[in-house]
């Protein structure tokens, strides 16, 4: 055999190997391009092992699309604070805006003492400092309707809860069930229930004695309404900070 020809198919040879032993020692290596583990191909940054494609940029290990690293339990719940790995829905949720923890699901049909008896006796979530929100926190998870929002044109707050405080804003916006809540309730998505009543607040009609302010989330709207009425429906409240 000619001897550069020998001396060249030697050298080929070595790169080969070379090759090789540099494909398979970098097979397993963890950077920005890291390969994961689930069974379909994602668009984010990290190695996770779920079964389907996600589009966050941190690993978890749930199937959905969440959108904080936070939530890593297996279902898509509409609060990043979630994290208990478990099917079982959240029972609280927190306005980071306000600070304060709304329970998800509303006490039904009570008058306004029995509202109010309901709130302090709760439980949910594992805390015991549940109360009836005032209408000021009550108008705060007002969504989609800037005439009742905090700081909308609504005269009823709980500095000013006579009837004179009550204007023309404080009838809402329409349509009825318009709202991004569950069944068209004008709240925010993390809350449930229906809003076929209004809701309680313990800020008192300071022109009625036997009135009380509400929230009806149909429409939005702030009512006065005679605190012996069973039918109203009442969500609890507590300090997050």
């Amino acid at each position: 055999m000619d001897k550069k020809f020998a001396t060249l198919l030697l050298l080929l040879t070595t790169v080969a190997l070379a090759a090789g032993i540099w494909a398979c020692s970098s097979n397993g290596s963890t950077g920005s391009n890291a390969v994961d583990d689930d069974a379909s191909p994602d668009d984010d940054t990290s190695p996770d092992d779920d079964t389907s494609p996600d589009d966050d940029a941190s690993p978890d290990d749930d199937d959905n699309d969440d959108s904080s690293p936070a939530d890593d339990d297996d279902n898509d719940d509409s609060s990043p604070t979630d994290d208990d790995d478990d099917a079982t829905p959240a029972t609280t949720w927190t306005d980071t805006t306000t600070h304060l923890m709304w329970t998800v699901y509303p006490g039904n049909l009570r008058d306004w003492e029995s509202a109010s008896s309901f709130c302090n006796n709760s439980s949910a979530g594992g805390f015991g400092d549940w109360r009836m929100p005032t209408v000021n926190e009550l108008r705060s998870i007002v969504a989609s309707c800037p005439a009742t929002e905090t700081g909308g044109g609504c005269g009823v707050t709980d500095g000013c809860n006579a009837s004179h405080c009550d204007n023309g804003a404080c009838d809402g916006c329409t349509p009825q069930f318009g709202g991004p809540g569950s069944n068209g309730c004008y709240w925010p998505t993390g809350l449930a229930g229906d809003c076929h009543a209004p809701y309680w607040s313990e800020t008192d009609d300071a022109s009625n004695a036997t009135h009380y302010w509400t929230v009806d989330f149909s429409y939005a709207a702030v009512v006065s309404v005679v605190g012996t009425v069973s039918a109203n429906n009442v969500r609890c409240v507590r300090s997050a900070a």
